[in-house]
């Protein structure tokens, strides 16, 4: 038995000195799992540092940074649009791999400068997204990406494709007529009596014409639209001057413009969404409300910081203050445009002209202007009589006699009316003028026309 023992420990010693010493390496663990499946392929922040290069140390830190920054909006991004999860709901992976970008993200922008780097553009770029996309991913993982954020293929394709210059319109060229003619014994009836009543009346003139000044100066004549809409998750403002704000999808309500016009017997709103290919579009509904197109891509900016600036002030009781101004990143987002309706049943419009008569201790009269069309512009008749639509008010033009009324605009199966409170009753033409059915005794208007038609 002993013997026998000696001989097999003998074989087994021979067998184990024939093993080479690699073959005894243990081998390499499974990669671990991570949820998403996904986030594998998320390359880490060593990696991302060592690969990415640019012209310079100054280009090289700021391709960096924007990869950083584009790696760490990836990851929510493809939550919402992969399994519909806000970014209240990332997994623990998600959690701690974006958590990683942006620890290492603070650092670095402080080796080189805001400024540079909003400048270049490296964080807000679809062409760059698709570098670095190319660079670190499958086929399959840009395919998922793609999938999840269908907008950046729409910016892509934009940020590489020259687009049309918008011709300038010509401000309309100023005119002798009722507006501006001088005229002798004019009078400005507002509702106010007196010596007092009449100050503020032509005050109320000063000031608003100071008013558009402020906003911009002349306007094109024609409709447009004021007060505040709201629908689900987007509320739309159109404020004085021709310009609308939209807040949806976290983009700052920063100025747009926009025009109204008239198709197929429909009043239709169309928003600027440079350089989106399409513009958000409204139809003006009969019940003043607002429908839009369902689902769309929207362009605009989003506040990713702020700089401070002393400015100085040469009263002596306040040699100067710290003035903040934001600062924006472009941004593209999705936005379900559907039913909007007006946040109030009325608004109180000319608030800026009000405050300017209350610094010389008078107030202007006051007009109320339900949310929805408007008018704006002078519209002249051949009789010499003419109207001046703001967006509050308007001003008849009879010879010497100037008044002031509130007016609104509504809208018929076949028709667009203007309705004065003094019970004077327009039509508005498919040409843009205005029919008068009923004059007041002072004078004729018949049919009105804007500057040039």
């Amino acid at each position: 038995m002993r013997h026998s023992f000696r001989i097999a420990l003998r074989t087994f010693g021979a067998a184990l000195a024939t093993v080479s010493p690699l073959s005894l390496t243990p081998l390499p663990a499974p990669a671990q799992s991570t949820n998403p499946a996904y986030l594998s392929e998320m390359p880490s922040v060593d990696r991302v540092l060592q690969q990415e290069h640019g012209s310079d140390v100054l280009d090289t830190q700021l391709r960096q940074l924007g990869a950083l920054h584009q790696l760490s909006r990836m990851i929510p991004i493809m939550a919402s649009g992969l399994e519909h999860r806000p970014p209240q709901r990332l997994t623990p992976d998600e959690l701690r791999i974006k958590t990683a970008y942006d620890s290492a993200f603070d650092p670095l922008l402080a080796k080189a400068t805001t400024a540079a780097y909003l400048q270049r553009g490296y964080g807000s770029s679809a062409v760059f997204l698709e570098t670095i996309l190319n660079q670190f991913f499958s086929p399959q993982f840009r395919e998922l990406y793609h999938k999840a954020n269908p907008a950046e293929q729409v910016q892509l394709k934009y940020e590489t494709t020259p687009q049309p210059v918008e011709p300038v319109r010509p401000a309309p060229q100023p005119q002798i007529n009722i507006f501006n003619a001088p005229q002798s014994g004019s009078s400005m009836a507002t509702g106010n009596t007196g010596s007092q009543g009449d100050m503020a009346s032509g005050m109320q003139s000063l000031a608003r014409n100071v008013n558009k000044l402020i906003y911009g100066g002349p306007v094109h004549p024609g409709l447009q639209m004021i007060g505040a809409f709201k629908g689900e998750g987007i509320a739309i403002d159109f404020g004085p001057r021709q310009i609308v704000t939209v807040d949806c999808g976290g983009l700052a309500p920063l100025p747009r413009s926009y025009t109204v016009e008239r198709n197929a017997g429909r009043v239709v709103v169309t928003i600027n969404n440079r350089p989106q290919p399409q513009p958000i579009l409204l139809q003006f509904r009969p019940d003043g409300s607002l429908t839009g197109q369902g689902l769309i891509t929207v362009a605009g900016k989003v506040q990713v910081g702020s700089t401070r600036h002393w400015v100085a002030d040469y009263n002596a009781n306040a040699p100067g203050y710290w003035a903040v101004t934001p600062v924006y990143e472009d941004r593209i987002t999705r936005c379900n445009v559907g039913l909007l309706k007006a946040t109030g049943a009325i608004q109180t419009t000319g608030g800026d002209v009000n405050n300017m008569l209350s610094m010389f201790g008078m107030q202007g009269t006051r007009f109320k202007a339900t949310p929805g069309l408007r008018l704006n512009g002078q519209y002249t008749s051949p009789t010499g009589a003419g109207i001046e639509f703001d967006e509050d008010i308007a001003t008849l033009h009879c010879g010497s006699n100037v008044t002031q009324h509130g007016y609104a605009v509504s809208q018929t199966d076949r028709d667009i009316l203007v309705g004065l409170d003094n019970g004077i009753t327009l039509t508005m033409a498919t040409s843009g003028g205005l029919t008068a059915e009923s004059s007041p005794p002072s004078c004729t208007l018949r049919v009105l026309s804007p500057p040039g038609r």
